[in-house]
């Protein structure tokens, strides 16, 4: 989090749309034509675009399964592609691409965490969204007992808050949620 990470993707956000549509498709090993890319492609077509921004969120479980070269690119793609939603529509879409990273059982913790920071830093500075993906980050990191990993984060928390604009109760829930998961962890 304190570290740098851009997501780079080239690509009009079409042919973003397009390029992860079939690297779904083949995860779910369709042939052609690919239900999941035909589906995308209509969807498309007819300009509903926030269609795609919500299936593709839903979807991201299935990134999962990516292999593991493939898995911090396939899921900044995703980012890139998120990120043209309208503003109004991101917090549901962040809420529904973290939730797999967090909850989904696997072996692949440390690159979860990757994405997380990846999403974490191509968000505004001051975008309250942030404080959903730190939540976020906290929670897989206690899930996978490696909640020391975040440690030396928490002395810019303070700030972040600031930056975030969360009002007080969401801070409260903050570092109560911090609090409990730094307990749980000393207590194993």
């Amino acid at each position: 989090m304190t570290s740098f990470s851009t997501v780079f993707v080239d690509g009009t956000p079409d042919a973003q749309i397009e390029e992860h549509a079939n690297y779904i498709a083949r995860l779910k090993n369709e042939t052609d034509p690919a239900p999941y890319v035909v589906e995308i492609q209509t969807l498309l077509a007819a300009s509903k675009h926030s269609e795609i921004y919500a299936k593709f969120a839903q979807d991201s479980v299935l990134l999962l399964e990516s292999p593991e070269k493939e898995f911090e690119g396939a899921f900044n793609l995703l980012i890139a592609i998120l990120k043209s939603a309208p503003p109004d529509s991101l917090p549901s879409l962040v809420q529904s691409f973290v939730k797999p990273l967090v909850n989904e059982p696997n072996d692949k913790y440390f690159a979860k965490q990757k994405v997380l920071s990846n999403l974490y830093n191509s968000l505004a500075p001051t975008s309250s969204l942030r404080y959903d993906v730190f939540l976020a980050i906290v929670d897989a990191a206690a899930r996978h007992d490696e909640i020391d990993v975040i440690l030396p984060e928490l002395q810019h928390l303070e700030g972040w808050v600031r930056e975030w604009g969360v009002g007080v109760e969401k801070e409260r829930e903050l570092y109560l949620n911090l609090s409990e998961k730094l307990i749980a962890a000393e207590e194993k």
